[in-house]
């Protein structure tokens, strides 16, 4: 088995980022030297980790070169990327990667450009007849040919963020104004679920492990627990299959009694329910590792009824010669 595999871990700081960062230490199948990069000094990350660079942002010109600086200096083999705006930056650059045989699990920029769209996400939905809310039109909202209450969302946003439920047409039309580029779905009842997974590096799925979010805040499941269920694993498959998603997913949904409606999906690791699905039995992180690597992947069994409560932790550090360093 390969020794010492040198992984970078970006966006270090984040919750994804951190939750990659526990997942890879927790496990005992492989050896890593995990390298993180942030934008920030301060990211919790940083004092997980054996090593650790602060980069520009992602939306500067000098990112990918520092990046790129990075895992020639420390002979990067796989770079994880774990911060939503970072994914199509990567997908970009693909190529300038493999140049350089460092690997990583990510889709392609025209998933990315897809998924990230609400509307265009609605309409794959319908082609695919996968149940979801209804999308009403411009004409349909100009001609009053809606039925209250409805959801309105931004066409791009993370999670739950900007999610409004509206009452009236008084309401509908402060937050249109409000909210330049949204759309507007039929509001739908039920149990909130998400089903979080992977695909393989031909965007083949591997395992998904759905799960009920009991209590959210700020659109992160602080409360989740694994359940099962054949039908939406099913749906999932087909749609992450569809958008031709390669490396980590989280698709959402409502149900309601035997009725499934499906709202999102996303191209990245859950943020709410990592460390909830690395519990139960579906280490995404580690098997993605194991996949660019070439290795041959087990089935996963993944557990039932595991239950995530999650609560404000911290770590402390002293400020010496402009470092920081942690106090134990």
């Amino acid at each position: 088995m390969k020794k010492n595999i040198k992984v970078l871990i970006t966006a270090a700081g984040s919750t994804n980022g951190v939750n990659v960062i526990k997942a890879l230490k927790d496990q005992k199948e492989l050896f890593f030297s995990i390298i993180a990069a942030d934008t920030n000094p301060l990211a919790t990350g940083f004092h997980m980790v054996d090593k650790y660079y602060v980069v520009p942002k992602v939306d500067a010109l000098e990112f990918i070169p520092t990046i790129l600086k990075i895992c020639k200096k420390e002979k990067i083999e796989i770079i994880i990327p774990t911060f939503s705006d970072e994914f199509t930056i990567f997908a970009k650059n693909k190529e300038i990667f493999d140049k350089q045989a460092i690997k990583m699990a990510i889709s392609s920029y025209e998933t990315y450009l897809m998924t990230e769209n609400k509307i265009k996400t609605s309409e794959y939905f319908q082609k695919w007849e996968i149940p979801s809310p209804k999308l009403y039109t411009e004409e349909e909202i100009k001609s009053k040919k809606i039925k209250f209450p409805v959801i309105i969302k931004p066409i791009k946003a993370s999670g739950s963020k900007g999610v409004t439920k509206i009452n009236n047409w008084e309401e509908l039309n402060f937050f249109k104004n409000y909210l330049k580029k949204s759309i507007i779905q039929e509001y739908v009842k039920g149990d909130e679920y998400t089903i979080d997974g992977l695909c393989d590096l031909k965007g083949k799925m591997i395992a998904a492990s759905p799960r009920i979010r009991l209590e959210t805040k700020g659109g992160l499941a602080v409360k989740s627990i694994t359940v099962k269920n054949s039908l939406m694993v099913g749906f999932t498959k087909k749609i992450v299959e569809n958008f031709k998603i390669i490396g980590p997913f989280n698709v959402q949904c409502f149900k309601n009694k035997n009725d499934i409606k499906f709202i999102e999906v996303n191209t990245r690791f859950p943020s709410g329910g990592l460390p909830l699905t690395v519990k139960a039995g579906l280490n995404i992180p580690l098997i993605l590792i194991q996949l660019l690597l070439g290795e041959k992947i087990k089935k996963s069994k993944i557990k039932t009824d595991i239950v995530i409560t999650r609560y404000w932790d911290s770590i402390i550090l002293k400020k010496e010669n402009n470092h920081y360093k942690l106090i134990l």
